[in-house]
C-alpha cells in the first residue's frame, strides 16, 4: 500500500490525489475576465452564472438589429429599411440583411 494514494472528489467533478480537492473554483465573469469582451463590436455581454464551474454560458446580444448567441459573438442582422430611407409612398425591401 502506498501512502497518500487516496482520491478526494467534489460534487462538481474536481479531484485531487492525496490531499483535499479545491471544490469552489471561484467567481469568473466571462464578460469582464479579459481586457476585451468575447462578444463583437456593438454587442452587449452578460454572464448569467459567474461560478467557475459554469463556463461558456455568456450571452452576446446585438445593440443594433437582431441576434444573440450563447458562448460566442452574435451575428447581428440589420434591416436597412428600418430607418425608412425611401420617400413618401414608397415601399422598402432589403433583400440582403447586413450582418455585423
Amino acid at each position: 500500500s502506498s501512502a497518500n494514494d487516496y482520491t478526494c472528489e467534489c460534487a462538481n467533478g474536481v479531484m485531487a490525489i492525496g490531499k483535499p480537492a479545491i471544490c469552489e473554483m471561484g467567481s469568473i465573469d466571462e464578460c469582464s475576465a479579459t481586457n476585451s469582451s468575447p462578444c463583437g463590436a456593438d454587442q452587449d455581454c452578460t454572464d448569467p452564472n459567474t461560478t467557475g464551474a459554469s463556463l461558456m454560458d455568456f450571452v452576446c446580444s446585438c445593440r443594433t438589429g437582431t441576434g444573440s448567441a450563447v458562448g460566442a459573438a452574435a451575428t447581428c442582422e440589420v434591416n436597412e429599411c428600418d430607418s425608412s430611407p425611401c420617400g413618401a409612398g414608397q415601399d422598402c425591401t432589403d433583400t440582403m440583411l447586413t450582418s455585423t
